[in-house]
């Protein structure tokens, strides 16, 4: 397997497409990167399933590391029992700097927002080398039909034309989640300073890790909505999402499947909204004492 080169993806319309457009035949991702899919221990019983889409829907993907604080087993999986988020994360990076010392740069994934429908691997390289021809560090690509408003123009002065060729936007670094894990790239060194700095400051939830820091001022991109799956994934705080009562077009898959068996199991939505607020309140109140929800 040979890996791309911006030669492959800088074709002039490289707008994502929500079909998803696969890499050329025998390409595939740069050695130096790796993807790691970030759970825990209540939602360990997707991780096959979320493999098995993955696989189906990424097939050219990076290197795969599955990150829990539960149970679970495998070649791909790094265990941190009992850790907070922040500390997992940490102990994450570690483990796959041992175990693949050339990795220079991660995707971070959360076990909800494994795609359901095929990823753009086209778009998404396209982005990514732009990144690194650049020296930048961070982006994130949201949900389709996100719909996010972009208070800032595209980053024409850093990027020139592939700003508009490609759709990215520099972030307001004191946007709410600057540090999004919505499907997000990273320079790794660059992630482990924000992960250290969070844990000198006793910020280790993932509420925690997405805020801004007037500290951490490194540039981070959005790219556009195009990762497929359910908006911000199929949970919110503990329970499945609203999204999954609506309409959608992702294709049948293992986790789908799943998702949605277990979700019409959960009882009405009058009973989903119940359970959904009372998650909800706990939430609000732990955080207004201070403690991590």
């Amino acid at each position: 397997m040979t890996q791309t080169s911006l030669s492959t993806v800088s074709e002039p319309d490289m707008a994502p497409r929500f079909g998803g457009r696969a890499l050329p035949a025998g390409e595939s991702w740069p050695e130096d990167t790796a993807l790691l899919v970030l759970t825990y221990s209540k939602n360990e019983h997707f991780i096959p399933a979320a493999r098995q889409n993955i696989d189906m829907f990424w097939p050219n993907r990076p290197e795969l590391f599955v990150v829990t604080d539960g149970d679970l087993t495998g070649r791909d999986v790094i265990r941190g029992k009992n850790l907070s988020f922040v500390a997992l994360l940490a102990h994450a990076l570690d483990t796959v700097q041992t175990r693949k010392p050339q990795a220079r740069f991660v995707y971070l994934l959360l076990e909800d927002l494994v795609p359901l429908g095929h990823v753009d691997e086209r778009y998404m390289r396209a982005v990514e080398e732009t990144m690194r021809e650049r020296g930048e560090k961070y982006f994130v690509t949201l949900c389709q039909g996100s719909g996010k408003q972009r208070k800032s123009p595209r980053a024409t002065e850093v990027f020139g034309a592939d700003a508009d060729r490609l759709g990215l936007h520099q972030m307001d670094p004191d946007a709410t989640a600057y540090n999004c894990l919505v499907t997000c790239w990273w320079d790794i060194d660059h992630l482990r300073e924000v992960v250290d700095h969070k844990l000198a400051k006793g910020q280790d939830s993932p509420w925690d890790f997405e805020q801004p820091d007037p500290m951490m001022r490194t540039p981070h991109y959005m790219a556009e909505d195009c990762w497929p799956t359910f908006r911000s994934g199929f949970l919110k705080l503990g329970t499945f999402s609203k999204h999954l009562d609506r309409p959608h077009a992702f294709p049948e898959s293992p986790l789908l499947r799943m998702v949605l068996d277990e979700y019409r199991k959960a009882g009405t939505p009058v009973a989903r909204f119940r359970k959904q607020l009372t998650r909800w309140d706990r939430h609000v109140r732990l955080a207004l004492k201070g403690g991590a929800p």
